[in-house]
């Protein structure tokens, strides 16, 4: 069991999860992307080294099963951590339900969003992890959302 010193919140546990990633699969990223880069499914950032790297990241430690454990990253991590909350593990294991595609802004009050998915118009409350003055109202976004808490969180790069 690796539990980490650092108290973990909903506020911080997208930062340790990434550092517990690092930690415990750091020597293996090349081989795992080696092994998976041709299951990984959003390609919608093409343009960007980096950014596009980022999304697979983000898709290997939410959506990934590792077939050496069975289990995603986050599903590792909740393991390894046994004293997170209760409401904190919840909102993990609601992350691999991604929500993918092109939203409309509806709304933007600091941190959070309205988002309407394009065709189906479903709305969803997002949260940002900071503000984004580059986002608009009425404009576009395309990526990925998943649920946490009573509300989505983006994942990944989007744009």
């Amino acid at each position: 069991m690796i539990e980490s010193a650092t108290l973990v919140t909903t506020e911080n546990y997208k930062r340790e999860l990434f550092e517990f990633m690092k930690r415990k699969y750091r020597t293996k990223l090349k081989q795992f992307y080696q092994q998976f880069k041709s299951e990984f499914p959003y390609d919608y950032i093409n343009d960007n080294e980096e950014l596009a790297f980022k999304n697979w990241v983000d898709w290997l430690v939410i959506e990934k099963t590792l077939p050496e454990t069975g289990k995603t990253v986050v599903e590792e991590f909740i393991a390894e951590h046994p004293s997170l909350s209760d409401d904190l593990k919840q909102g993990m294991f609601q992350m691999k339900n991604i929500v993918r595609g092109k939203f409309k802004v509806v709304s933007i009050k600091g941190k959070e969003l309205v988002l309407e998915a394009l065709p189906t118009l479903v709305q969803y409350k997002v949260q940002l992890y900071q503000e984004a003055s580059f986002i608009r109202k009425g404009g576009l976004i395309e990526g990925r959302i998943h649920p946490f808490d009573s509300c989505y969180r983006f994942c990944g790069a989007y744009n």
